[in-house]
């Protein structure tokens, strides 16, 4: 009689000890811990997700190498993963881009090759980026290769990027990487403005019998995306433009803080109806009077920021308030045919010194607040410039100027922190705190958030030339002692 064989494969008994695991997770409760155990918990688990995820990627590479999708009926292994599965189809499409570039790459004649990102394959399998990460690292590199950069190049920008990824969110990395791929080509990366206009328009649906309704949708191109955008800033606002509050509906510029407090506790509407009203309520006001109103100080206007030597050469990628691009090209034909604010860079002649005649800032500062800061100074804040209140970094009660100097933007969470303990926070927990950065400091006269003894720090999700700095630099360190490890081991061999 032949024996059964009760051999098991390591890899499926490395399986089965994992799903044990999550199971035996899954039925403890983890509100018993202490906030410090839940914070590490929190972070022990992120990183063993994090793993999975290169599990799933070199599973999937087996599968599709195998020839599993064809044996299952799909022609290739993003069907296999989104039909028999149940991914969507971006998942799917992610999961094969991780095998395209984290996995080993078999060849035909048996030789194996590295994965073709092999430092980002490495970071992911000891948990240290995201999936999110790696998507925004991946997207940079491969417009680099698709722009003529080298292997060289493409390993040098994959190293320092992998290593800003250890305190740069995904944003972060994507502005990083685009600020290091506009230095492989001196004029930047151009918008395609031919497929932009080809793509370009708006469907109104039939009207619907029963309410009136219409559907509506489409492409639009960046001139149009800015200049919603500004409408939306303020027009969409929790208790602005309610159709539901009728003839007390506020507009937008009343002053009293309870009044549209009130308005917007009342305020039921979703994000997507407030937009659809708030265009209502522009459009009706540009057709009857043809004026918009005012949000923060200045027109609720797209303001476009460029340098000069963009406007001499009518190339390159303008920014907006909002956070949104646009082509200088775009923008300079807005600028002929529209009265639209424009913030130059290197423009020194406006106005903004007005020490403490005044309480509120100028629309010259606020404009030069946009173009230096372009949105919250506030550590690690994405919020655009045209979301922000203007702070005074040495209070006005205090005797603080409203002086250029001592003007910066703060989103409203960020503002309303200042001075004032975290939620939840214990007794005593200090607030936020501004300064200016001294002379000498590398980033001077830019803001810096404090807290209590912690060192403070300056933001740089608005400047990605300083995002890329900072990864170099940190890249750079990082590499120097390796460096001096190895000198140290080598020098102790010699010995």
């Amino acid at each position: 009689m032949a024996m059964t064989s009760s051999y098991v494969d390591p890899y499926v008994a490395a399986i089965e000890s994992l799903e044990h695991a999550v199971g035996a997770a899954l039925q403890e409760d983890p509100a018993r811990l202490t906030p410090g155990e839940l914070t590490e918990a929190l972070g022990r688990i992120e990183a063993v997700s994090r793993r999975l995820a290169a599990v799933q990627i070199a599973v999937a590479a087996a599968a599709n190498d195998a020839g599993v999708p064809g044996q299952l009926g799909y022609c290739n292994l993003k069907l296999l993963l989104q039909r028999h599965f149940r991914l969507t189809g971006g998942e799917a499409a992610a999961r094969v881009r991780g095998v395209q570039n984290r996995a080993a790459r078999p060849q035909p004649s048996g030789a194996v090759c590295p994965p073709r990102h092999p430092l980002l394959a490495q970071e992911q399998r000891a948990g240290a980026v995201s999936e999110a990460q790696v998507a925004e690292i991946e997207k940079v590199l491969s417009k680099a290769r698709r722009s003529g950069a080298d292997a060289e190049v493409l390993a040098l920008m994959e190293s320092i990027l992998v290593d800003a990824a250890e305190d740069a969110d995904p944003l972060a990395l994507w502005r990083a990487g685009r600020h290091a791929l506009s230095l492989l080509d001196a004029q930047g990366e151009e918008p395609d403005d031919r497929r932009a206009r080809a793509r370009r328009g708006l469907d109104l649906g039939k009207q619907d019998d029963e309410d009136l309704t219409s559907e509506f949708g489409g492409v639009i191109t960046a001139p149009l995306r800015a200049l919603l955008e500004a409408v939306f800033a303020k027009g969409a606002r929790r208790g602005i433009n309610n159709p539901a509050d009728g003839e007390e509906r506020l507009t937008g510029d009343e002053s009293d803080d309870a009044l549209r407090a009130d308005a917007a506790a009342r305020d039921d509407r979703s994000a997507a109806q407030r937009r659809h009203d708030a265009l209502v309520a522009v459009l009706s006001g540009a057709l009857d009077a043809g004026i918009t109103g005012t949000h923060r100080g200045l027109p609720a206007i797209p303001i476009v920021t460029m340098t000069l030597a963009q406007v001499e050469s009518e190339v390159g990628v303008a920014t907006t308030a909002t956070g949104g691009s646009i082509s200088v090209p775009d923008a300079m034909e807005i600028l002929r045919t529209h009265p639209y604010y424009v913030l130059l860079l290197s423009a020194s002649s406006r106005p903004l010194w007005l020490g403490r005649s005044r309480r509120l800032a100028s629309p010259d500062q606020r404009l030069a607040l946009l173009g230096s800061e372009r949105g919250c100074s506030a550590p690690g804040c994405d919020g655009p410039g045209a979301h922000c209140e203007v702070h005074h970094r040495d209070e006005w009660a205090a005797g603080g100027a409203t002086d250029i100097e001592n003007l910066t933007l703060a989103c409203s969470a960020d503002h309303h922190s200042l001075d004032r303990p975290p939620p939840g926070a214990a007794v005593g927990t200090p607030g936020w705190t501004t300064s200016a950065a001294p002379p000498g400091d590398r980033y001077a006269g830019r803001t810096v958030w404090t807290r209590g003894r912690s060192p403070g720090a300056v933001n740089h999700q608005h400047h990605p030339d300083e995002l890329y700095e900072e990864a170099v630099r940190r890249w750079r360190r990082r590499r120097d002692e390796e460096l001096d490890r190895l000198r140290e081991a080598h020098a102790h061999e010699a010995a």
